[in-house]
């Protein structure tokens, strides 16, 4: 077990900083736009850099405004679909069990110095199962929308499913991963 516990939306150092080249146009350019251009405007950040390091903390607040606004559970997941379409990967990561166990590596290169217990814990429970544990501010919907579009990217053409589980003890979202025939 992790002794460090990710909180919601709270970035646990405040100097820590998120690639805006991928983390922004994630939200950007998603399929609920509408709904997440009017947020970013109100963190400033209506125009950014993609190439700019910003303080992971901005963004998390337009997650949790986003999170908190009526109807916005879809455009959450929209983000995480989104983002899992170019997560940066290495040209090893070929199949949906490759990502799986290559998401908190890479999520880690999107994040300048946060701890190393903080991203995701995986478990193998079968040949063709993991469990992913999100230890990260980031919202479970968010989360669940990047390993379903894994999934897609990924699957080539074999069956596979994102299950959300019960929450932890620690109340952090839990999902399976199952792949196959």
């Amino acid at each position: 077990m992790a002794a460090f516990i990710a909180k919601p939306f709270t970035c646990a150092d405040p100097t820590k900083e998120i690639s805006l080249g991928v983390a922004l146009s994630w939200i950007a350019d998603n399929l609920r736009s509408d709904i997440i251009q009017p947020v970013m405007c109100k963190h400033g950040l209506e125009h950014f850099d993609p190439n700019q390091w910003y303080p992971t903390q901005t963004l998390l607040d337009i997650v949790r405004d986003l999170y908190n606004y009526p109807g916005t559970i879809e455009a959450l997941v929209a983000i995480g679909k989104k983002s899992a379409e170019d997560y940066p990967f290495g040209p090893e990561v070929q199949s949906l069990e490759d990502a799986v166990l290559a998401f908190n590596e890479a999520h880690h290169a999107i994040h300048h110095g946060i701890s190393p217990e903080q991203g995701f814990l995986v478990k193998r429970t079968s040949p063709t199962s993991l469990i992913v544990v999100n230890n990260n501010p980031w919202p479970g919907e968010l989360i669940f929308g990047i390993l379903w579009t894994f999934g897609r990217r990924f699957s080539r053409n074999q069956n596979f499913e994102v299950i959300p589980l019960d929450n932890d003890d620690f109340g952090r979202a839990v999902f399976e991963v199952v792949w196959g025939d």
